[in-house]
């Protein structure tokens, strides 16, 4: 039985950018938006980073799932194929980019 959607959400911003947010993955708003961090949780958090100076399109986003999983639980990730692929692709961008700050989130 699966335990993640099939709809890929990919990472979203400049990879140049210096400041890097890592979700967990994707929820429903996110899956049909095809962004991360669109959802109610993100639109919140990109509220308080903008009364910092921080704008959504200045930032790197990504997940590391980038499936939603069933039950926006993130546990139905583990052990996938789907969070292998995303963890390989967003390690080889954080040794290709080397971003000053990563925050996770979740």
């Amino acid at each position: 039985m699966a335990k993640v959607y099939s709809t890929y959400v990919p990472n979203h911003g400049p990879v140049d950018s210096p400041l890097w947010l890592v979700g967990e993955s994707p929820g429903q708003s996110e899956e049909v938006e095809q962004k991360p961090l669109v959802g109610e949780a993100g639109q919140l958090l990109m509220e308080v980073l903008k009364n910092y100076g921080v704008n959504y399109n200045d930032v790197y986003l990504a997940n590391l799932c980038n499936y939603r999983p069933y039950g926006n639980d993130f546990k139905n990730c583990v052990g996938t194929r789907e969070l292998t692929e995303s963890l390989n692709t967003l390690y080889q961008a954080i040794s290709k980019y080397n971003p000053i700050c990563i925050i996770a989130l979740g």
